[in-house]
């Protein structure tokens, strides 16, 4: 399950979720299953976690098979943009959503990034954290989390359009503040950042050196046309 959600087969009907999971799950050079789906894919009511089916069809295709489960919950998602923000529908009336331009190809529409600094976004920030590390926090099943960062995908960026902070103090202080709670609720599971340049100017540097001297682990997938080698 990616940024766009599961196979395109799947999204077609042409085959079930559990069918796309054992599928991917069974070929012979895989040995992690990694979910990376929006934040309204786990969370729709505050206090409590509602996570994708794909979530339980994961971990048991694991379990059955002998391998690991590694997932990233993202606070920002373009693919579904304008329509669709990543944000659940219940806090959407409570964070301010700012438009950062338009998108390519055409296409109507701005892509849009909530204010991370906002309290509300804060506020239940820290509950996802705390709900997904009274979940997963210490399972077997689970080889890591990646580190819930800013921008498209939760990869510390949007691309070469503008962040939504007023200053780049604030972009910094508030994603320095994400990432201690989330070194101080990862101790078992490995927590790994992704090692993205800072063409955002949110505070990367800093973070991904936090998280380095914490003992995460380092992911890098970008590339060279996108932004400046990793």
């Amino acid at each position: 399950w990616e940024e766009g959600g599961p196979s395109l087969a799947a999204r077609a009907g042409r085959e079930t979720l559990p069918q796309h999971v054992d599928k991917m799950s069974s070929l012979p050079f895989v040995d992690v299953i990694y979910i990376r789906c929006d934040w309204r894919n786990v969370q729709s009511r505050p206090g409590r976690l509602d996570l994708e089916p794909v979530f339980d069809l994961a971990l048991d295709a694991a379990r059955r098979k002998g391998l690991r489960v590694a997932f990233r919950i993202q606070l920002s998602n373009q693919s579904f943009q304008p329509e669709q923000l990543a944000l659940p529908e219940f806090l959407r009336d409570r964070i301010p959503i700012v438009k950062i331009g338009r998108i390519r190809g055409g296409q109507a529409g701005e892509y849009r990034e909530p204010r991370y600094d906002h309290p509300e976004f804060q506020k239940a920030f820290v509950e996802l954290n705390d709900l997904l590390a009274a979940r997963f926090e210490g399972d077997p099943l689970i080889e890591w989390m990646d580190l819930m960062q800013y921008g498209f995908w939760g990869e510390g960026h949007t691309s070469d359009y503008p962040n939504p902070f007023p200053d780049y103090l604030t972009a910094e202080r508030t994603f320095v503040s994400m990432t201690e709670r989330q070194l101080e609720s990862w101790k078992k599971t490995p927590l790994a950042v992704n090692t993205q340049p800072d063409i955002s100017n949110v505070g990367n540097r800093t973070v991904i050196d936090m998280a380095v001297r914490a003992g995460a682990w380092l992911r890098s997938d970008s590339i060279i046309v996108e932004e400046p080698i990793q």
